[in-house]
């Protein structure tokens, strides 16, 4: 007797279309199919780049698409890896690697199809929709949905679409779309494990599925698709500047990524995208912008672009350091800010002794405010951490974090800014002097629950809880406007 049969149910879902999951793994040769794939020309797609993986792709079933099928996201160089249904222990995965034989190519990993007046749109992988992954890929799935739920025009099935593109649809415009009709959906999303059925029941598979269908009915009203976050204050948008260039890892989680600092942004209320466009009108759409450790330079019309934005409400936080001064010179001395030669070191300050809090700092510079009058300094207490921060008064700017070395002796007569809180107009610029400071190397690691040091754990849990009291207290709960 052969091997048992076997099904993928959710090709039940799939029967009245012409695309079907099937039993592998699309896998590529280059992480994160980094400039591997090959977009058909779509809407969805239409100029985002693969070589930061825009549509954020990762590992699933790839997809057979035949007939009125046509295929969205293409993996050119990857390689189909079969399903082995005597791995039940793995998820009846197969060895992850190209073998002999397999595949190799042309691999179609997100196709649509006309059905009726609606639209189906299948993906082999959940991953663009993920929160870890989202902060890159939202104009992606901005476009999914606002794609899925456009009018569909007939005899011929495609949505209506001119010489230049969609007539309805402003791709990045960041604007809000009218339509003529509301659009009532149906929205399906199967999203972590397809199962195959097995001659002996059913089964956890290979690999995830994301099934995106929609059923649109049309009535007779006006209806506005915005494009992004709402901005009614609903929702905090949080920018992290990718604009100019951060030197850090495209990987989210290596030491020197970014993906705990979206996360914690996330925990703290923040919608969180990348910022790949750097100027006043999208600024004006955030709450908070982060920029850590650019290499690119601020140039003058982004420096204006800052004091606009900070005058209007905005904050802004910079975690730079005397080792980006090429790229934050000119925002530097806008604000009659300077970051001398004098490195300090890696340490960690006690804010809350009593409690035991610290801020600990991976390479930390000291500031120095040109400016007039002197700031005053803060000295951070047990009012910083209790079961919540207390509210204190933040309308003036100030020296966040005093530092005064101490050595075998006592104090050392020295005495360093380590972070520094400008008010301007109605906003907040604050500047942390340490370019890996909210790097997860020195704020959190994904597998937080494998560390067995106390004191590592505890240094990673100061550094969160700090972050969540500056993110609490130093930006509004909705962005002040002109």
């Amino acid at each position: 007797m052969g091997p048992p049969k076997t099904e993928l149910w959710l090709n039940k879902v799939l029967e009245p279309f012409d695309i079907k999951f099937a039993n592998d793994s699309a896998k590529y040769f280059v992480g994160g199919w980094l400039q591997s794939m090959e977009n058909p020309l779509h809407f969805l797609t239409h100029g985002l780049r693969d070589d930061q993986n825009e549509v954020g792709m990762v590992v699933g079933a790839s997809l057979v698409a035949t007939g009125a099928a046509r295929p969205v996201i293409v993996g050119k160089y990857g390689y189909l890896d079969a399903g082995d249904m005597r791995e039940g222990t793995r998820g009846y995965l197969g060895n992850m690697d190209y073998d002999m034989g397999e595949p190799l190519g042309q691999i179609v990993i997100a196709a649509e199809q006309d059905y009726g007046k609606g639209k189906v749109l299948v993906f082999g992988d959940t991953s663009a929709f993920a929160n870890g992954i989202i902060t890159n890929t939202g104009e992606f799935c901005n476009r999914v949905f606002t794609w899925l739920a456009s009018e569909t025009s007939k005899p011929n099935g495609k949505a209506k679409e001119s010489a230049n593109g969609p007539t309805h649809l402003a791709a990045g415009s960041g604007k809000l779309l009218s339509y003529t009709k509301t659009l009532a959906a149906i929205l399906l999303l199967v999203g972590a494990i397809a199962c195959f059925r097995l001659s002996g029941g059913y089964a956890g598979v290979v690999a995830g599925a994301l099934v995106v269908g929609l059923v649109v009915a049309a009535h007779s009203t006006n209806n506005a698709v915005p494009l992004g976050p709402g901005q009614d204050g609903s929702v905090r948008l949080a920018y992290v500047d990718n604009y100019h260039m951060p030197k850090v890892s495209k990987e989210g989680w290596r030491d020197d990524g970014l993906m705990a600092l979206h996360l914690n942004l996330m925990r703290n209320g923040f919608y969180t995208q990348n910022l790949k466009k750097f100027d006043l009108e999208t600024l004006q759409g955030a709450d908070l912008v982060v920029t850590v450790a650019p290499s690119a330079p601020f140039t003058r019309k982004d420096v204006e672009a800052v004091e606009r934005y900070l005058e209007g409400g905005g904050t802004m936080i910079l975690t730079a350091s005397h080792e980006d001064l090429d790229a934050i010179q000119k925002l530097l001395d806008a604000f009659d800010l300077r970051i001398p030669f004098t490195p300090l070191g890696r340490f960690k300050i006690p804010v809350a002794a009593a409690a035991g809090k610290f801020v600990p700092f991976w390479r930390v510079w000291p500031i120095e405010y040109l400016g007039e009058p002197t700031l005053p300094r803060t000295y951070l207490t047990t009012k910083w951490y209790g079961e919540l921060p207390v509210k204190e008064d933040y309308d003036t700017s100030q020296i966040l974090i005093p530092y005064e070395p101490t050595n075998e002796k006592g104090k050392t007569g020295q005495s360093y800014d380590l972070a520094v809180r400008l008010n301007v107009g109605k906003g907040k610029l604050i500047l942390i002097a340490d370019s890996g400071f909210w790097m997860n190397k020195n704020l959190e690691i994904e597998k937080m629950n494998e560390i067995r040091d106390p004191a590592m754990k505890k240094n990673y849990m100061d550094s969160i809880y700090f972050m969540q009291w500056m993110l609490q207290t130093h930006v509004p709960q909705t962005k002040e406007s002109n």
